[in-house]
């Protein structure tokens, strides 16, 4: 359908992709709505989302397989065709709910994060990794400046000197999308819009914020220099180590999922230079788990 392709070049024009992303995003389309099997499946989930009952994401997008195969085009750039498409109606219900806009622009920049990731790790514009999104699109998970937030429930106490988050207490999770550096002052500005976002949600407006990432590994202060960002990030939280290293993460340092040898690893900047020497050394870091307190902006 002409209208859906005359969305998505606006949307990857809006958003700035590349050249070549925006050409292959636009052809996928073009082919998917060429393809009268592949444009029912598409159509069919997309009406369902637009009709605002609700959508189990879950469910849904494991039909785009089908897409991919029907319309002959490659599986993570049909995949981020239909994220694209999405956040048409996902649009309307932020104006709806009256949600800022600007958080409906932030959230969308996800989109171009994974598309990134996705080119560097596998040489395709695309996403590998659809599953994630639901939560953007049943609006319970939102970017607020640098980073994303959403509600979840604490599985384990986890110890903070303000005081323990407790099992089956609600937090605010944070996650941190690829999106350039972690820059202390975007990060505290974030950390003060969710705190205000959140607060309704919480008694007293005391907002709980964890996160559990190969960012936070309580090893950096050993490994990186106390001026990077990463640090710097670090010291908005207690952190506690978690058993668990963060060799599952390598791809996301390195840009590859091929580490099984060390000496063929990119060294072209500090991050990349630690951890190659901790992988020599066999120190592993470990993944950490974080936790401060808000109330409104004031770090607790």
């Amino acid at each position: 359908m002409q209208k859906r392709i005359d969305y998505l070049k606006n949307f990857i024009k809006e958003f700035d992709y590349p050249a070549d992303a925006q050409e292959t995003l636009t052809k996928t389309c073009a082919a998917i709505y060429e393809s009268e099997e592949a444009a029912e499946i598409l159509e069919n989930i997309l009406r369902v989302y637009e009709s605002d009952l609700w959508f189990d994401y879950n469910f849904w997008y494991k039909k785009l397989p089908a897409v991919a195969e029907k319309s002959q085009q490659q599986q993570e750039t049909v995949d981020l065709v239909f994220l694209i498409l999405m956040s048409e109606h996902l649009r309307q219900l932020y104006i709806k709910r009256n949600i800022d806009l600007a958080i409906y622009h932030d959230s969308c920049l996800d989109f171009k994060a994974k598309l990134f990731e996705c080119y560097d790790v596998r040489g395709i514009w695309g996403t590998f990794v659809t599953d994630w999104f639901g939560r953007f699109f049943n609006l319970t998970r939102f970017a607020l400046g640098r980073l994303q937030f959403e509600i979840s429930v604490c599985q384990a106490d986890l110890y903070s000197p303000y005081r323990t988050l407790l099992t089956g207490e609600n937090f605010v999770g944070i996650h941190i999308p690829a999106l350039g550096p972690l820059k202390e002052e975007d990060v505290r500005a974030s950390f003060i819009n969710a705190s205000k976002f959140f607060a309704p949600a919480f008694k007293d407006g005391i907002v709980p914020f964890r996160t559990g990432s190969w960012l936070i590994a309580p090893e950096h202060t050993e490994m990186l220099n106390s001026d990077s960002n990463i640090r710097k990030f670090m010291n908005f939280f207690h952190i506690t180590p978690h058993e668990k290293t963060v060799e599952g993460d390598f791809w996301r340092i390195f840009n590859t999922t091929d580490c099984n040898d060390v000496e063929k690893l990119p060294d072209d900047n500090s991050l990349r230079r630690a951890y190659i020497k901790a992988i020599k050394e066999n120190n592993i870091p470990h993944l950490g788990l974080g936790l401060f307190w808000m109330q409104g902006e004031k770090f607790l």
